[in-house]
């Protein structure tokens, strides 16, 4: 059972999963950034960065069969030659994962209708908003089609944003319409804090399983039941 997680990234995001982590006593919790020699053994290494390092977080995974979960949205994976097992999670809320399970099986049946996407995140957001492209790809929605708001005032005054929330939220709305008919769904994360306890949920998992050396997305494991 692998017992070493490394996290990789000094922001917001990387701070909460490493203090998340840190309260599971079964497991030796790591920053990359900190100083000193890494363990060069089998490990789960959790990215929460901005790429810069992936160069050197992939050589670590190659040479010591580690398993690789990316957080981030906004960085490039390799796309083939796996070497190491590889997690995309663009969204870690467990609640939220099971929610994108659900549109992968059951988006195509909007497929016929008038269908709207709007994504809000924290100003500062400059990546790929990842769970809105996942529900685009599920129910074969433009992603160039996607409504981001990124503005303060819409943000708090139509969407209801609380305002400490603004500087790190989540919001989507997925609108199906035919006619007179509409169906509007809603989703709204507040703060990091339900990521950061998915994430450990996740690393528990990928402790008990053996993953086979290629690219899982994480709903694959929702849908196996492994969270």
């Amino acid at each position: 059972m692998k017992k070493n997680v490394i996290v990789v990234g000094s922001g917001k995001l990387a701070t909460a999963v490493l203090e998340e982590l840190s309260l599971d006593k079964d497991i030796l919790t790591s920053s990359w950034e900190a100083k000193g020699p890494k363990p060069m053994e089998e490990s789960i290494m959790v990215h929460a960065g901005s790429g810069r390092q992936l160069a050197e977080v992939y050589e670590f995974c190659k040479s010591s069969n580690s398993v690789f979960v990316e957080l981030s949205t906004g960085t490039t994976t390799m796309d083939n030659d796996f070497s190491f097992p590889v997690i995309l999670c663009p969204n870690t809320s467990i609640l939220l994962i099971k929610f994108l399970s659900m549109w992968k099986h059951f988006g195509n049946l909007s497929n016929k209708f008038d269908v709207s996407i709007l994504e809000s995140h924290q100003h500062s957001k400059k990546s790929t908003p990842g769970t809105a492209v996942e529900i685009a790809d599920a129910i074969g929605y433009s992603r160039e089609n996607i409504s981001s708001v990124r503005d303060p005032e819409v943000q708090s005054k139509e969407l209801r944003i609380p305002n400490e929330y603004l500087p790190k939220h989540a919001f989507h709305r997925v609108k199906i319409e035919d006619g007179s008919v509409s169906i509007q769904i809603e989703t709204k994360v507040l703060g990091h804090d339900s990521y950061a306890v998915g994430v450990r949920e996740i690393v528990s998992a990928i402790r008990k399983i053996e993953l086979e050396n290629r690219k899982y997305q994480i709903t694959e494991f929702a849908e196996k039941g492994w969270i």
